[in-house]
């Protein structure tokens, strides 16, 4: 239950960015077909990424003997901290015009999906699961924030983003010590 618990709080913090800038986006007056295309892809990316970044950690692991939960505590303290330091960040949003842009959006929210990945050992599940988690939760993120970005980015966007590093630092405290 612990293992199901973390995996759906890792995909929570891990799709919070997402939100934060979808919030950002959808003032960008983006239409229901654009919304849908952009999620879809982000949660393909959210999909796809861990999967390679466990390629890249089961190779990085032969060579360099660590242990997994310190490593992975360190990776979850390290994505906190960039959070935190976006969050003071000028963030310059421009709108996603073509199709490239949409995957350039995809790649840039998901590259923590990456990092995660290299440490997917840790959680004792089939891989499948958990990128699905993270698949259909930052889906789900990316959509509901570009469509209520319009309304509310001002007041949810920093709120969010607070909460994915509150949930971040929390697991790799856990992981550190335990």
């Amino acid at each position: 239950m612990f293992i199901f618990l973390t995996i759906i709080i890792v995909s929570i913090s891990l799709s919070m960015d997402t939100f934060s800038l979808s919030l950002s986006y959808g003032m960008m007056n983006i239409n229901k077909n654009k919304i849908l295309l952009i999620s879809f892809f982000v949660g393909l990316f959210h999909f796809f990424m861990p999967l390679l970044g466990n390629v890249f950690g089961e190779l990085l692991f032969n060579i360099i003997p660590i242990n997994e939960k310190s490593f992975i505590g360190i990776i979850f303290l390290t994505i906190s901290m960039d959070i935190i330091f976006s969050l003071f960040r000028e963030k310059e949003i421009t709108a996603i015009k073509s199709f490239k842009d949409i995957l350039l959006f995809s790649l840039t929210v998901s590259i923590d999906s990456f990092v995660t990945g290299i440490c997917l050992d840790v959680f004792n599940c089939n891989y499948l699961i958990i990128v699905t988690f993270f698949m259909i939760i930052s889906f789900l993120f990316t959509y509901v924030g570009l469509s209520i970005g319009y309304y509310i980015h001002n007041k949810i966007g920093f709120i969010a983003e607070l909460i994915g590093i509150i949930f971040l630092i929390t697991l790799s405290f856990f992981y550190l010590i335990y």
